[in-house]
């Protein structure tokens, strides 16, 4: 027989003895003489080659001998190729892999889900002594993946590049290309069909397209009579395509040969794939983490008569594919090539021979391979066919037990077996997890909070950006000057200069998985050719999420820019604008599905690793920077606000996570008593709320300096728990706020029907559609009251949710008087920096409740136990400091209780103008804070406006009786 040598091994050995391959026993048969040299049969002939195996195995799903009789319990055993690889094999150990600790596969599962690929890089770097560029670092690379989509849009709308200098070409865009065909791509489409068509017919073996040679070149005639510079685009197009195709060659994808062998075989080139084709290039979702045993996104033209897809789209799909397919193999090339210049790194990663499966032939199998050799049937007859022959071919699929993966290196499959299995599993993806329907379901309520919080808040536009360029400054070394490097970043984002098309082009932007199925890729392709205008009219919400996104990668764009500057090359300094500030496509192995469902989960887990890792990587120079930006100006403000009750009155939450600055004296005295800046997140409460809390404790020996804050250090450090779906109306059925430690419907309310439960600032719409249910008899656990109906709708739509329901009620008909005057902490945007003071959630008025309740509980319990003699109630009494305490509080209560209803009777007055609402509910609210710090003792206390009061004070001696 005649066969290729590296393609098929046939065994025609002579003798009867059986072979033993693997778990099977395979008889020899006669060497068939009769077929040596027939008809000059050549190695093309014979059977099939390589490429037409391999797409058939894709396109059956496997050989022809797996689904037949003979089939192996396990394929032949790798074989090593390198001397230590070899020696290893030889050995037997009780572990046949290295023991991963314990924190490392936690690290693994919650943190970075790529942490093996970083421990084996970073150990192979410590055996070769050396520290590899990012260029050249398989981790560093596989970050960077976050931003291939980027990397796409550069080819569609701005330039496309060089896949390994990453410089660009000064080609057109796809954009500029179609866009003198703007109202007229059908033309464009049917002539670029129409010339693919001639092409493959006129091939030496045409290929079947279905449309007639006749009307094809009619199309060509009219259309370029029709549209002078259509020939003009096609060739453009064409050369957009060939840069498309050189990107997979410059990654080592394919060979410089395989790419001029298809260049010149396609130089009339647009993708045909047909109208229900189920496989085949670019369908479906990328952008997976594998980064082993990719498939190749060249394909042989086989020739169909099915609707040929939109040949623009299919070019849109066929550069996501290969610049997806090509980044992923080019990190992987980078840990290969790095464990063959590593001695040592044999137990990590080392290539292995190519690895064979036998496979039989019936005899039918047989003769039609000679009959579409050539044969005739009296060939065939002289042949002794009524043989089996076991054909070994390569095994290009393996089981996670044997820890083989192929890497596609200059057009050819090579083969690494990966010794640590937390290595292989880290390189396929195998770990993650994504969770099922109700994952699905619960990931919902996640997704909007995240929308209403980030993408469409005004208040995120002005708080991130303060936060990010701290951070930035904290964690980068490359001379990010805070402040001034954003604003330098921002306006390279809206000029779309330079300095922002090398950040794209090195990974620095983020990006999501995306699915490019057609519905997709049309929608992209319309946008391309959309105008700025126009897309943002169609897409207001998406617009001003990319706008509050262009906040954000401002920050990353400055540190990009220092990077540069420092000679930094792009993708070390695409890099380090990822690592500056949180790179949320970091993630665990095991949390994708628990950030689904809880928003902000996976940010709090990387913005605490970050921390740690920057102080792990120059602890004097983080401890410097975070003393500098955090702890000076937190102790001033301290100094300056120390002294001021109002400050102190504010709730304790509030001073923990931001700045105050007093506005006395300035023109902003008359707007709010406090700008407050949020301090950076961890930073600020290591550096900052940890310092102003001991200066507290050290200065006035104050016993609440420390009251709350582990509670503050754990909500900063750790990740919420709770789904966020579930979260609201968690907090309604139990009437308590988690955050902000307060109830949601105010203290005095509770005999209150529960539709009339309203603050003066509920929502119109919130009291419209709970009293209109109420009418009708329905009432819904927890969603009962206008109070909580509110902080349902805000506590899954955040900020923006606040904003719309406030739109919403200046179209409602409203019930009763006037609301009283919005204060600045109501005006959207302004509000981010503006301190609602005073306010009914105050420190001393909380406080005040806190303590009367855990009081009142206690004396009720004693009260209880009394009508049980000979029951030990020695633990429920009140000593004689907690009776006078409680009767000092009790008689307080009703003040503050009378002072309550004044102000729900004010709000709904419809005598009194919004402003005398606002201006007297302030002084009742001053009012209630006074007394509250006056019940407990607290200084300094608030000084309040003399004015008459109508409420009486009179004590309540009616609970001295019994209190010790």
């Amino acid at each position: 027989a005649v066969f290729r040598e590296d393609t098929l091994k046939v065994d025609f050995g002579k003798g009867p003895e059986p072979v033993a391959i693997g778990d099977v026993t395979v008889k020899r048969h006669g060497r068939p003489k009769a077929l040596e040299g027939i008809g000059g049969v050549k190695a093309r002939e014979f059977g099939m080659t390589e490429q037409a195996e391999m797409e058939r195995f894709a396109r059956e799903g496997g050989f022809p001998g797996e689904r037949g009789s003979l089939r192996l319990k396990e394929p032949p055993p790798f074989e090593p190729t390198s001397p230590e690889g070899k020696v290893f094999s030889r050995l037997s150990k009780t572990e046949t892999a290295e023991k991963t600790s314990t924190t490392e596969k936690l690290y693994t599962m919650t943190v970075d889900a790529l942490r093996p690929l970083q421990r084996t890089v970073t150990e192979m770097e410590r055996l070769k002594g050396e520290r590899l560029p990012v260029e050249e670092n398989a981790y560093s690379l596989s970050r960077l993946l976050a931003g291939w989509t980027s990397k796409v849009s550069e080819f569609l709308e701005n330039s496309p590049f060089e896949a390994k200098t990453l410089k660009p070409t000064g080609t057109k865009p796809l954009r500029e290309i179609l866009r003198p065909f703007e109202n007229q791509l059908d033309d464009l489409r049917v002539y670029l069909v129409s010339r693919r068509a001639i092409e493959l017919a006129g091939r030496e073996k045409p290929i079947e397209t279905g449309i007639p040679l006749e009307e094809a070149g009619a199309v060509l005639s009219r259309m370029e009579a029709k549209h002078p510079t259509i020939r003009k685009a096609a060739a453009e197009l064409q050369e957009f395509q060939d840069l498309v195709l050189g990107y997979i060659r410059d990654s080592e994808m394919i060979s410089p040969e395989q790419y001029q062998v298809i260049k010149s075989l396609n130089k009339e080139y647009v993708p045909f794939f047909r109208v229900m084709e189920q496989k085949g290039i670019a369908t479906g979702r990328i952008g997976k983490e594998r980064l082993g045993d990719l498939w190749s996104p060249i394909k042989r033209i086989k020739g169909s008569e099915r609707q040929i897809i939109d040949p623009l789209e299919s070019i849109v799909k066929n550069l996501y594919t290969i610049i997806n397919l090509a980044d992923r193999n080019a990190a992987m090339l980078a840990l290969v090539r790095q464990a063959e210049r590593t001695k040592g790194s044999g137990r990590f990663i080392e290539r292995v021979k190519t690895p064979v499966r036998p496979t039989r032939f019936e005899i039918g199998e047989i003769k039609k391979s000679l009959r579409e050799a050539g044969f005739s049937e009296a060939d065939m007859k002289v042949a002794d066919l009524d043989v089996l022959a076991t054909v070994f071919r390569p095994s290009h699929l393996s089981s996670p037990k044997e820890g083989v993966l192929t890497v596609m290196d200059q057009g050819k499959r090579r083969y690494y077996k990966v010794h640590d299995q937390d290595l292989y599993k880290a390189l396929q993806g195998l770990d993650k997890e994504s969770g099922g329907l109700i994952v699905w379901l619960l990931s919902k309520p996640a997704s909007l909070l995240r929308l209403g919080a980030t993408g469409l808040s005004p208040e995120f536009l002005i708080r991130n950006p303060l936060r990010d360029t701290m951070d930035a400054w904290f964690q980068s070394e490359v001379g990010f000057k805070p402040g001034l490097d954003t604003v330098r970043g921002l306006a390279s984002f809206l000029k779309k200069d330079e300095w922002y098309h090398e950040w794209r082009r090195g990974g620095g932007e983020h990006a999501a998985l995306i699915s490019i199925d057609r519905t997709t890729v049309q929608k992209n392709l319309r946008d391309l050719m959309m105008g700025r205008p126009e897309w943002v009219v169609r897409h207001p919400i998406e617009a001003a999420r990319i706008f509050s996104e262009s906040l954000e990668a401002a920050t990353r764009i400055g540190v990009f820019r220092k990077a540069r500057g420092k000679g930094l090359g792009l993708r070390e300094s695409g890099f380090e604008s990822r690592e500056a500030t949180l790179d949320f496509q970091r993630m665990g192995a095991k949390t994708r599905a628990v950030n689904r469902i809880v928003a902000f989960w996976n940010a709090a887990v990387q913005g605490t690793d970050k921390y740690v890792r920057t102080h792990r990587r120059n602890p004097v120079g983080a401890m410097v920077k975070g003393t500098i930006g955090v702890t000076v100006p937190s102790l001033l403000l301290y100094w300056v606000n120390k002294d001021d009750p109002r400050y102190q009155s504010l709730p304790r939450w509030e001073r923990d996570i931001f700045w105050h600055i007093p506005t006395d004296g300035t023109p902003l005295e008359d707007v709010t008593p406090f700008l407050r800046i949020p301090k950076p997140f961890l930073w600020g409460l290591t550096y900052g709320t940890f310092v102003e809390r001991f200066a507290e404790w050290v200065d006035k020996e104050h016993p609440r300096a420390w009251d709350g804050f582990i509670d503050s250090m754990l909500e900063g450090t750790l990740p919420d728990i709770i789904p966020t779906g579930m979260r609201p109306m968690l907090e309604n059925l139990t009437n308590y706020d988690f955050f902000r430690e307060r109830p949601i419907e105010p203290r005095g309310l509770e005999r209150l029907p529960p539709e009339e439960r309203a603050k003066p600032y509920t929502s119109e719409l919130s009291k419209t559609t709970i009293r209109a249910l109420a009418r009708n008899g329905i009432r819904i656990p927890g969603l009962d009251s206008p109070a909580k109906l509110d902080h349902f709708i805000y506590g899954h739509s955040a900020g923006t949710g606040r904003m719309i329901v406030q739109a919403i009620d200046t179209l409602l008909p409203r019930e009763g008087a006037e609301r009283p005057e919005r204060t600045a902490a109501d005006i959207p945007l302004v509000r981010a920096l503006a301190t609602r003071f005073p306010t009914g959630g105050a420190e001393p008025i909380e406080k005040f409740w806190q303590r009367f309740e855990e009081l009142d509980q206690k004396w009720q319990a004693y009260r209880a136990s009394r009508k049980y003699p000979g029951r030990d109630v020695r633990g429920q009494k009140l000593t004689p400091s907690e009776g006078r305490e409680y009767l000092k509080l009790k008689s307080y209560r009703k003040r503050m209780q009378n002072a309550r209803e004044r102000i729900r009777r004010i709000a709904y007055d419809q005598k009194k103008t919004p402003a005398q609402k606002r201006q007297e509910i302030e002084y009742w609210m001053l009012k209630n804070i006074r007394w509250a710090q006056e019940a407990l003792g607290w200084e300094p206390k608030i000084e309040v406006p003399e004015r008459p009061t109508r409420i009486d004070f009179r004590p309540d001696e009616s609970v001295l009786g019994g209190i010790e």
